[in-house]
């Protein structure tokens, strides 16, 4: 029987400073001589595969149910386990609990930077997704973070560090305070001592100091801010089928012009551009007419095929009369400039029934219609005759009339059969 020990040693940040401060456990191991030769042990490979580091590192062998602590560099993980860190343990067939030890670097990861003039608080944060990671930084005596603040911090976006990872002089500013409704104002990640900065506010805003100056490493205050010049509007009338691209807000600074357009189909009626005065739009709204209203309506029918735009709009028709009426035209009408051309009309069928029966015509029927245009032949009942005009040399029994849009055509040989024969 023998003894023997081996350390176990780790770094210990303390004082929140570069010091470091090397802990080490010393970790005794009670050995059987007998079995020393024979007890089965795990191999750990040695040196690690790239992005593979292990604890502890000072030994390649262990022995049953001994674990060893596999950890992945900024950009690597456990392809299997989606871990930075992973626990291994020695089993007594000389195999790890785990085969899948090594780390493979992941896409979209961010490696961990250099820290010019400081040093990394805190890498990769471990068991999380390292394209999503955080890291945290610190700076050496005489500097600060680029982006403020005592400590500096940058996320990971799609392999990228969000923020600049770096120290500058404490004796100069980093970027300028987000100052609102300014235009044009640098973004510069450095600016020196003393150095000063114009900023120039948006059209409708002014500001009484323009000017902002970098003070030993601070930005005086207080900030320039940019107030809206005279009284703000309320938002600007809206119109139906009227686009107007502009943000949306509570209130509209003086100056600040509205520009309408009609959607396609439509047209605008007045002023296409208002601005704000002192609490109002200059002019009254304008208003957006389809270019082509609604096609005009027939009595006594309806349009039946049509065409569209690709907005919808109607631009041409054909129509058709009810049962018995005739359209006085056939064909289609398009609107041409907006305006529609004149409909055809249904012309009114009439009704040969209202002559009676005292009329003395033959087999006349209830109801019986003759259609516009129509022409149609009356017979006289069988006795009677139909005398025509005074002078006339010869009597007849056929009258022959035709339908006008509901009234019948017959001249001077009204239908009415009244003399019999001698």
């Amino acid at each position: 029987m023998f003894y023997s020990f081996y350390f176990h040693c780790i770094y210990h940040l303390i004082n929140m400073k570069s010091s470091l401060t090397l802990l080490c456990l010393v970790v005794w191991v009670n050995v059987d001589a007998s079995s020393a030769q024979t007890e089965v042990k795990c191999n750990v490979s040695l040196p690690p595969t790239r992005g593979t580091s292990y604890t502890p590192a000072d030994r390649n062998l262990f022995l049953p149910d001994e674990r060893v602590t596999v950890t992945c560099d900024s950009g690597f993980w456990n392809f299997f386990s989606r871990q930075t860190e992973n626990t291994i343990t020695c089993k007594e067939d000389g195999k790890w609990s785990s085969s899948t030890t090594d780390c493979e670097q992941i896409e979209g990861a961010c490696i961990n930077p250099t820290v010019m003039n400081g040093f990394l608080v805190q890498s990769n944060e471990r068991n999380v997704d390292p394209r999503k990671s955080k890291i945290y930084f610190s700076c050496n005596e005489g500097f600060k973070p680029s982006t403020g603040g005592w400590w500096g911090e940058a996320t990971c976006t799609e392999g990228t560090w969000s923020g600049i990872v770096e120290c500058i002089d404490k004796s100069q500013c980093g970027r300028i305070p987000v100052i609102p409704n300014t235009r044009k104002v640098p973004h510069s990640e450095v600016y020196n001592n003393e150095q000063t900065v114009t900023i120039d506010c948006k059209v409708g805003y002014t500001s009484e100091t323009k000017t902002i100056k970098c003070k030993d490493g601070e930005w005086q205050t207080p900030l320039p801010a940019c107030r809206p010049q005279g009284v703000p509007c309320d938002p600007p009338p809206k119109v139906e089928n009227a686009i107007v691209k502009i943000p949306y807000k509570n209130k509209y600074i003086k100056g600040f012009e509205v520009n309408y357009e009609c959607r396609k189909s439509f047209e605008i009626e007045g002023h296409k551009k208002l601005t704000c005065e002192n609490g109002s739009w200059t002019t009254p709204p304008p208003t957006c007419k389809p270019s082509c209203p609604d096609p005009p309506p027939i009595t006594n029918g309806d349009f039946t095929k049509e065409k569209r735009d690709v907005e919808g709009v109607i631009t041409e028709v054909s129509y058709q009369c009810s049962r018995q009426y005739t359209l006085s035209f056939t064909g289609s009408i398009r609107c041409l400039n907006g305006k529609w051309p004149s409909p055809p009309k249904c012309l009114r069928p009439c009704e040969i029934s209202t002559f009676d029966a005292e009329y003395n015509l033959q087999n006349l029927p209830k109801k019986d219609y003759s259609a516009h245009g129509e022409k149609k032949t009356l017979h006289c009942k069988e006795g009677y005759y139909h005398k025509l005009k005074r002078y006339s040399p010869w009597n007849i029994e056929e009258i022959e009339v035709k339908c006008d849009d509901g009234e019948l055509q017959y001249g001077e040989h009204i239908p009415i059969c009244s003399h019999r024969y001698s």
